[in-house]
Order: C-alpha cells, then sequence, then structure tokens
C-alpha cells in the first residue's frame, strides 16, 4: 500500500480498493415481499429485518447467511399463504372470509410470516436458554399474533425414544450425548449433508446410529397410531417423523477411483459413492413424498482426506 503511487497505471486499476457492506434486509425482505404480491410488505418487511438483528445480538448462535436466512423465511410464507387447508368445510368456513378475501385484505400475511419464523432454523433446536430468549422475542415483535410453541413434545419425544434405545443397547444415556444427537436432528433438519467432527472414541458413530434408531422407531410408533385412528374414523394429524434407511461406508479402505469412479477407456465407470447415491435417489423416488416415505442416510466413516473430502 504504501507504494502505491509508483505502480503503472493499469496494475493500479487492478488492484483499486473495493468495500463489501452487508446487505439491507430491509430493504431485500420489502422487494421480495412485493414480489410475492404481500400488501403490508413495507410494515412486515421491518418487523422482520428488526427480529433478524435483535436475534444476532443475543448471543452466539449457529452461523447463518442473514439474507439466504430471511429468502427461506420468505418462500415458506408464500407457500403457507398459498396453500390450501387440508380437509376444508365448507360449512365451517362459512363464517369467516374466504382465503381470496384474507389475502386481499392481507388478514393471513403476518401470521404466515410468524409461522415460517417458527419453522426456521432459529426457532428449532433443543432446549435452551437462547431459545426462550428467541421465542420471546418473537412474541414481542409479533404482538398480535397468536403464537404456537412448536410441539414441545417433538424434541422431547425424541429424547425419551434416544434414552429407551441406549438402555436396549447397555448405553449410558448422558445429557450431553442427548443434546448432541438432537442438533444433530435439527442440523439434517436444514442441511443435505452434515460433518461430525471430534476425535476416536468420543461418540460420533454411536450418534448417528442411536439418532437414526430413534426416528425409525418414532415414526413406526406413529405409523401404528394412524392405523387406529382410522380403522376408528378419526382425524388424524400428519407423521412428524419418517423412518431412516442408513448406509456406512468406510472410504479410507478404498482407493479414489473405487470410492468416486474413474474414466476408463473413454468411459466412466461409478464408483462406490456414486452408485450408493444412485440408489439412494431410486429408493426415494419410489417411496415418494408421503407418508412412509423413508431418508436414506449415506454415512462415510473414518478420517476425512482431502482427496475425496470436498
Amino acid at each position: 500500500l504504501a507504494t502505491l503511487g509508483h505502480l503503472p497505471e493499469p496494475l493500479r486499476l487492478v488492484l483499486r480498493p473495493l468495500v463489501v457492506l452487508p446487505p439491507d434486509l430491509t430493504r431485500l425482505a420489502e422487494v421480495t415481499l412485493l414480489a410475492a404480491g404481500f400488501r403490508e410488505a413495507v410494515r412486515l418487511a421491518e418487523k422482520l429485518s428488526a427480529f433478524l438483528s435483535l436475534e444476532g445480538e443475543l448471543g452466539p448462535s449457529p452461523p447463518a447467511c442473514r439474507a439466504a436466512l430471511l429468502r427461506e423465511v420468505v418462500g415458506r410464507a408464500i407457500s403457507i399463504l398459498f396453500t390450501p387447508m387440508p380437509q376444508w368445510d365448507p360449512l365451517l368456513a362459512k363464517s369467516r372470509p374466504s382465503p381470496r378475501t384474507t389475502f386481499f385484505l392481507g388478514l393471513e400475511e403476518e401470521p404466515a410470516i410468524v409461522k415460517a419464523l417458527c419453522l426456521s432454523p432459529l426457532l428449532s433446536g433443543p432446549e435452551c436458554p437462547r431459545l426462550h430468549h428467541v421465542w420471546d422475542l418473537l412474541r414481542g415483535i409479533f404482538p398480535s399474533t397468536t403464537l404456537q410453541t412448536p410441539d414441545p413434545p417433538a424434541f422431547a419425544r425424541l429424547q425419551s425414544v434416544l434414552v429407551t434405545q441406549l438402555h436396549e443397547d447397555k448405553l449410558h444415556p448422558d445429557p450431553q450425548f442427548l443434546s448432541i444427537a438432537g442438533q444433530l436432528f435439527q442440523a439434517l433438519g436444514s442441511a443435505p449433508s452434515v460433518l461430525l467432527l471430534g476425535p476416536p472414541g468420543s461418540g460420533k458413530t454411536t450418534t448417528w446410529q442411536m439418532l437414526a434408531k430413534a426416528l425409525s422407531r418414532l415414526a413406526a410408533n406413529e405409523a401404528a397410531a394412524l392405523v387406529r385412528k382410522t380403522n376408528a374414523h378419526v382425524t388424524a394429524a400428519p407423521s412428524s417423523f419418517v423412518p431412516v434407511n442408513a448406509i456406512c461406508v468406510w472410504p479410507n479402505g478404498l482407493s479414489v477411483a473405487e470410492f468416486l469412479g474413474s474414466l476408463e477407456e473413454g468411459i466412466w465407470q461409478d464408483g462406490v459413492l456414486s452408485r450408493l447415491l444412485q440408489r439412494a435417489a431410486t429408493s426415494a423416488l419410489a417411496g415418494g413424498l408421503g407418508a412412509g416415505s423413508a431418508q436414506q442416510w449415506v454415512v462415510l466413516d473414518g478420517t476425512a482426506s482431502a482427496v475425496w473430502v470436498e
């Protein structure tokens, strides 16, 4: 920088200083909501931006791009606002405005934003003081909307089944282990892939194995309850857990060509990982996305290698 004045003019232009500023969340939210047709875009954008800004001041939180999170929340709110309610009863709907009327009056826009925030990673996770503070902040910024805390029971049931599964496998249900399993469950709900790090013997393999067994067990219990309610002609809520099909591979026991694939005489030969991903995708398509479908986990166990980890 001290010798910048002595550089040739072309190089001086190449090295011109740049300033990178964080995006204006209020303007970004307002434009996105306006593009989606929200009548209350300006007011909701200010509230949404204030919530995200104040949430970041509550202390350490999982790293997340606020702009990407904002787009995710708005996209989910749009899907909530335009998705028709299941089992719509015209007799019960006579006393309330039609969905089209409520949309044009803007009556359902704020509840849709709040519901989308409730389903975001900011408000889902293991119980902790910070999570309670975030809920209090949401109630303070959106006081006119009735907040329903998402089924605390979801995590409570998961932890209960985890404890049962650990006892059956002759393992101790350590509170820290249960917390880490809950964090893994949360991460898998918002990311297509997760990297577990820790020294040997720290419980990485046991964590994902117990979580997979617990989720499959919960899914089986909910499926059985759904069958009983259906036989009794009782309306049942959709299942919140799905079974897990997990395949574990040790990449360090294979060569790069065997694991990832290779080009032989101009023809690409799939490796173990490629075949597993194709099989998982085929199983997901065959099972569909409805009740009874299973998650497909491909677990790469062992020391991460720079050759294949990216």
